[in-house]
């Protein structure tokens, strides 16, 4: 059991303990790839693995020196800030929302948790990564069971002024939504009239659900309408 729990670092544990990150960090990206996330299985693998890798060179250089005492802590100090940049890098801004926060969050988690393991913490290591995954997969359907606010950027082109009042009638009838920062400019080239607004609603419903919805209310308009689109 040494190579388990002892502070021994020879090839052996230092082999067993990269592993168990690396398995431990796969299990984390298989959630992320059901789910279809960019950063999937062999992301979340290699951000824990070489944690943990980073963590056990830490140590051993520290064995390694004659009569000193180096501090440990500085080389696997710097995956913290590395992951920093792998975790910026999953974060995409579409439209008015934000995509790939808790992607970066698995990453960070998957990086902590290979240096877990590195320094031989096996146990919390295998504990976190069993809460971080049932969290992963309950907390989602918990959160669809909220009402949250959800917006959306609708732009129109219509061919009259007569025709707005058809459309605000039309997309008042949708249940919680509110109209923000709405904006009609008058397009003399094209010869129409171009209308931009976010809308806000209040729902349980996706963001796909809600934008047919809205295409669903201005069905009615819909051969007054020479454009429309909806963004996130």
């Amino acid at each position: 059991m040494d190579f388990l729990l002892g502070n021994n670092l020879d090839a052996g544990t230092m082999l067993f303990r990269f592993c168990l990150a690396a398995i431990l960090g796969a299990l984390i990206g298989m959630e992320r790839d059901i789910r279809g996330r960019n950063a999937g299985i062999r992301t979340h693998l290699l951000v824990s693995a070489g944690a943990a890798l980073f963590t056990l060179i830490s140590m051993r250089v520290n064995l390694l020196i004659d009569g000193q005492h180096g501090d440990i802590g500085r080389i696997a100090a710097q995956v913290v800030s590395g992951i920093g940049f792998l975790g910026a890098g999953t974060i995409i801004h579409e439209g008015l929302s934000i995509r790939g926060l808790t992607s970066a969050a698995c990453l960070w988690l998957a990086a902590a948790i290979g240096m877990t393991a590195a320094v031989g913490f096996h146990v919390i290591a295998i504990v976190a990564t069993a809460l971080i995954v049932l969290i992963l997969i309950a907390l989602k359907s918990v959160e669809k069971c909220f009402v949250r606010s959800q917006y959306l950027k609708i732009k129109l082109a219509i061919a009259t002024e007569e025709d707005l009042d058809k459309v605000h009638h039309c997309l008042e009838k949708i249940p919680n939504m509110k109209m923000h920062d709405a904006s009609i400019v008058s397009n003399q080239e094209n010869n129409h009239i171009e209308i931009e607004a976010r809308v806000e609603v209040f729902s349980k419903k996706s963001e796909i659900k809600i934008a047919t919805e809205i295409v669903d209310a201005l069905a009615p308009v819909h051969n007054r309408i020479l454009s429309y689109s909806i963004h996130t």
